[in-house]
């Protein structure tokens, strides 16, 4: 009895340290368990990590967030897997960390995510959609404020879902025909910023629910007639602070949910190709569907600085450039005067003054016919032209005479330097007044150029 009794003491004696032994080797082979919230981050709500400006070059380790917020640190890089362990994040701020470098799996195990802001970096490409195909329940992605030059062809055609896309403050000079492949959800793209100087005709045909384009300041000088004609529920347009002259007069034929347009800061030539731009805002104001949209002249000089609304289409002439006017759009050329002796619509070719014929000495000259004197102080309304009348061949020498009371007139009459000039640029020479017109005291501008018809 006293050895079993002496046994069974000594086994109870052991039993903590066998139990111990156990547990120790069951913790061992058990998987660590991450920290709720990592040092040195804030957890301010469940699940939401707070890791801002926080010198972190490495991705913490964290219980399983639904939000982590990295901006502010020096990552400098992402490799494979890099948010490893966090299947269920929905938000990651990774901007304003230094970022040159994405691997092709950086974003592995995020089929979750629906916010990536990505912008402030140095990144100056990205080329291969393998990097965002993880993504798919991706709605917004900021990639603005970076270095990219080149995205590649196809880039974010895994992401169905993308709703938000900015590419604002880039030095992006030209984009792939197909650099939105597959992005048939998007409502809201901005490429303001950038350098784009075109677009491929068919560049937005992907995006048939675009409702937002931000194509500010960049250097565009011309627009495909087509550039918008798949974005049938596009509102919202800024064209602002470009190098457009002109625009397509069918450019927005396409898009009846226009209500917003942003059409100033360009190098608009308020000239006949302008004038199909000017009727369709005209209209699309006075049914309420769009606010006020400014178009402030820059050419030709005589109409700087006005806007196009209140131009009349007697003043958007021939393109200083010498370019022809859309069909529909050439602007007429009419004598506008009191007492014309050519025939109508039509100004006759300058010539020098000759001394004055009788009836008699001359079979071709026709009957002066009696006028009376103007009253001296009497302002002139009208335009007087040279007896002669003969009608000119295309590319011919033409006479272009301005109706005295139009602002080119007056600025001539009061000796505007600027508007002489810019008659002098626009039709190459000006006739002295007085040299179409044998009325003593009527006020003539005769600006002399080669024209067609």
């Amino acid at each position: 009895m006293s050895r079993a009794r002496t046994g069974c003491m000594v086994g109870l004696m052991l039993l903590p340290w066998v139990l111990g032994g156990c547990f120790s080797l069951l913790l061992l082979q058990l998987p660590a368990v991450e920290p709720a919230c990592p040092e040195p981050c804030d957890c301010p709500q469940q699940q939401h990590l707070l890791c801002t400006n926080r010198g972190l070059r490495a991705v913490p380790k964290a219980a399983d967030p639904q939000g982590l917020r990295l901006d502010g640190n020096a990552l400098g890089s992402l490799g494979d897997a890099a948010f490893s362990g966090l299947p269920n994040l929905l938000y990651l701020h990774l901007e304003a960390n230094r970022i040159r470098w994405l691997s092709r799996g950086a974003f592995a195990g995020l089929a979750k995510l629906r916010f990536l802001d990505l912008s402030g970096n140095q990144q100056s490409s990205l080329r291969h959609p393998a990097t965002f195909e993880p993504l798919r329940s991706l709605s917004t992605l900021l990639l603005s404020g970076n270095s990219l030059q080149q995205l590649g062809g196809g880039l974010f055609r895994h992401l169905p879902g993308l709703a938000t896309l900015s590419l604002s403050g880039n030095r992006l000079a030209q984009l792939a025909p197909d650099a939105f492949a597959g992005l048939g959800a998007l409502k809201e793209l901005r490429l303001d910023g950038n350098l784009l100087s075109r677009l491929p005709t068919a560049l937005l045909e992907p995006l048939r629910s675009l409702e937002a384009l931000d194509l500010s300041r960049n250097a565009l000088a011309a627009l495909h007639a087509a550039a918008f004609a798949r974005l049938p529920k596009l509102r919202e347009l800024s064209l602002r602070d470009n190098a457009l002259a002109t625009l397509p007069a069918e450019l927005f034929a396409a898009s009846p949910a226009l209500q917003r347009l942003e059409l100033d800061g360009n190098a608009w030539s308020c000239d006949c190709r302008l004038r199909a731009l000017k009727r369709w805002l005209a209209t699309w104001h006075a049914q309420g569907r769009l606010l006020t949209v400014f178009v402030q002249c820059r050419l030709p000089l005589a109409l700087a600085g006005k806007y196009l609304d209140y131009l009349p289409d007697a003043q958007l002439l021939l393109p200083p450039d010498g370019a022809a006017c859309p069909a529909g759009a050439a602007p007429r050329r009419r004598c506008t005067c009191g007492r014309c002796t050519p025939p109508a619509g039509r100004c006759a070719p300058w010539a020098p003054a000759s001394p004055p014929t009788s009836p008699a000495s001359s079979p071709t000259a026709r009957p002066a016919e009696a006028q009376p004197p103007p009253a001296p102080s009497a302002r002139p309304t009208s335009l007087s032209f040279p007896a002669s009348a003969s009608p000119t061949a295309p590319g011919a020498e033409r006479t272009t005479c301005y109706s005295s009371d139009s602002p080119i007139s007056t600025a001539v009459a009061r000796g505007n330097y600027n508007a002489q000039k810019a008659l002098h640029l626009r039709h190459g020479a000006v006739r002295p007044p007085g040299s179409c017109s044998p009325l003593a005291g009527r006020l003539s501008i005769v600006v002399w150029g080669l024209h067609g018809n």
